[in-house]
């Protein structure tokens, strides 16, 4: 074989070589970083259920006190048609 040609050869070689390492090195930086994502992803996902969790219960409180509040509008709206109804029927009996 030519000197010339084995000399690029193995030029060439070097360089697939390099480019190989430096390959695995961006494979490394590349699983390092989506560990790190991962585990970032996972911490958001634990606040963000937390968080909604904390709002349902808060908001199913806000829920009760309001249908409380309704009940007893309503209660109050009942017993003033029933003494209504009770004076309709004295002025009618009297009438």
């Amino acid at each position: 074989m030519d000197p010339e040609i084995k000399q690029e050869f193995t030029a060439v070689r070097a360089d697939l070589h390099n480019v190989s390492e430096r390959v695995r090195e961006v494979g490394a930086s590349v699983r390092e970083v989506d560990t790190r994502l991962s585990a970032e992803i996972r911490r958001v996902e634990t606040s963000l259920r937390q968080e909604v969790r904390e709002e349902g219960i808060a908001t199913r409180l806000h829920f009760d006190v309001i249908a409380e509040s309704v009940r007893d509008d309503i209660r109050i709206i009942a017993e003033g048609l029933i003494a209504l109804d009770a004076k309709v029927e004295r002025m009618r009996e009297s009438g």
